[in-house]
């Protein structure tokens, strides 16, 4: 219940047989990514409920580790995303009409995490256009109304174990999480868990929709009071010092969060914890990339250590390739439009870094990289995407330009981008590249151009940070970069009266004082 999973494999031969014994000593394997002792473990389970097993992994495995998910299940070490999720929804929907034997009180816990996978897949699947919007909504009805059956087939078991309820409401929870319109049950149903027995991944999971939701200073509380009730030894018999030696690293990577709230030592200190347990993990999925993308952000956007930052993105990037068999130097993978994002996120930063330290051949074959994998994309399908690789791009184009003082070259790198993609970009994207655009138009003495674009950015997005950056020069350096952060919501935006007003007070004086006014914003690229 507190991420000691270890421990409990150790000790679980001292644990009399049940149910939950079995699956919290699955769970364990689990969350130590040992998943050859998973599936080996899995032999023991009875034959009949162990297909619910198989196809519960199976779903985890392809989404999040599908090479693990080829070498295991097709012996193969090439495999298309595509179809295989395709033959695992078949074979969802022939086992959710499947009733559960409450013999085996462990199995709605393998149904709650296989419609956790299943929605995630079908969701992926529905985004990248290879499944309808009528499947995707019939699919997400189908397990709702699965869940209400089996939360009423179980109503008097939740009732007579304490652990067992903290589990049933933490897995429900997780389910819930995928229905945006009920937000409120997800966040009822970990409270229930955290109720009936306190544990570390119901905390973790209303922590993180907590934060989501901008509830910051209610998701920190919650925290701290699941620290200080292991302290005052209230739910079990561990020490505060024991729990900072968990081996659920997600518990570090949410405490890392919540950078105002701790000293940026501690930021990273939570960070490194994270990292040194997925580091130990026989497997790395996608999942643990994360934790060190962000902390390569740490590095790059608050301390400036380009260089260490570098490598660590480099690192997620590794692991992301090992992970989805994907390598990037090749992309003869059509798979890898699943997975676009992180690919695309993790070569941005690694190449924003590589600008930073000069490194002029490294950039410009990670921005190959990156036009390489835009190229990929089939112009119709993915104009979206593509415009979105394209923003990124221009974004890093923009910043070296700006670093060789080639204003000319950056104006017409951003005029194109707006052109081509016009009608994919979002206003926030416009905004930025708009606000840009007039920067440069400034540095080239274009006065009346840099205040109809300003105009123009404002009104796209006035809530956009860029502008007003550009706006208060000296306060805010390296303002031409991306802010990428995993499960991370953009910080604070100013509002936009203030915003509008102080812009109109910044462009009067503009014309008369721009000497005094706008110093080199150059050095701040």
């Amino acid at each position: 219940m507190f991420g000691f999973f270890t421990d409990f494999i150790q000790k679980s031969q001292d644990i009399k047989p049940s149910d939950l014994k079995d699956f919290c000593y699955l769970e364990s394997l689990f969350w130590l990514n040992r998943f050859d002792d998973y599936l080996e473990k899995l032999n023991s389970i009875d034959k009949e409920n162990r297909k619910l097993f198989i196809l519960c992994f199976k779903l985890f495995a392809l989404d999040y580790i599908p090479s693990f998910y080829s070498k295991n299940f097709l012996n193969s070490e090439s495999y298309d995303y595509e179809i295989e999720s395709k033959k695992l929804l078949k074979d969802f929907y022939e086992v959710i009409d499947f009733r559960l034997d409450q013999k085996f009180t462990y199995l709605p816990f393998v149904m709650f995490d296989i419609f956790v996978y299943v929605l995630q897949i079908s969701k992926t699947l529905f985004e990248n256009h290879k499944l309808s919007f009528s499947e995707y909504i019939n699919l997400k009805l189908n397990v709702m109304q699965k869940i209400n059956q089996i939360e009423t087939d179980y109503n008097d078991l939740t009732n007579n174990n304490q652990i067992w309820s903290a589990l049933f409401y933490n897995k429900i929870a997780d389910v819930y999480s995928y229905y945006e319109e009920f937000s409120h049950k997800t966040i009822m149903y970990y409270e229930k868990s955290l109720s009936a027995k306190l544990n570390i991944f119901a905390l973790h999971g209303l922590v993180d929709i907590l934060y989501d939701k901008d509830k910051k200073d209610e998701a920190w509380k919650y925290i701290l009071n699941f620290e200080k009730s292991l302290n005052k030894n209230l739910y079990c018999d561990l020490a505060i010092e024991n729990i900072e030696k968990t081996e659920f690293y997600d518990f570090f990577d949410l405490k890392s969060r919540f950078s105002t709230y701790q000293s940026l030592q501690d930021e990273m200190n939570n960070y490194m914890k994270a990292i040194e347990l997925i580091e130990a993990m026989p497997h790395q999925t996608i999942v643990e990339t994360y934790p060190i993308y962000n902390l390569g952000l740490l590095l790059s956007k608050k301390e400036k250590k380009y260089c260490l930052a570098e490598k660590t993105f480099k690192r997620s990037l590794e692991l992301l390739e090992k992970a989805t068999g994907i390598d990037i130097k090749q992309l003869d993978n059509k798979n890898f439009v699943f997975f676009l994002n992180d690919f695309q996120d993790y070569l941005y930063e690694i190449c924003n870094c590589q600008i930073e330290l000069k490194k002029q051949e490294d950039y410009k074959n990670t921005l190959t990289k990156l036009e390489n994998i835009k190229y990929k994309l089939d112009y119709v399908e993915y104009r979206n995407e593509r415009a979105s690789i394209d923003y990124d791009i221009a974004l890093l184009e923009s910043k070296i330009n700006t670093k060789n003082n080639n204003y000319d070259n950056l104006i017409q790198r951003i005029e194109k981008t707006l052109k081509e993609n016009e009608d994919f970009l979002s206003e926030e994207q416009k905004s930025d590249l708009t606000a840009r655009l007039a920067y440069s138009y400034f540095q080239t003495d274009n006065i009346n151009k840099y205040n109809e674009l300003i105009n123009e950015a404002i009104a796209l997005n006035p809530q956009n940070e860029i502008i007003l950056k550009i706006a208060t020069p000296n306060t805010h350096k390296y303002f031409l970069s991306k802010d990428h952060l995993k499960n991370f919501y953009k910080s604070f935006l100013y509002g936009a009266p203030f915003l509008v007003l102080f812009l109109l007070f910044v462009c009067v004086g503009l014309y008369t004082h721009a000497s005094l006014g706008y110093k080199t914003l150059t050095e701040c690229l």
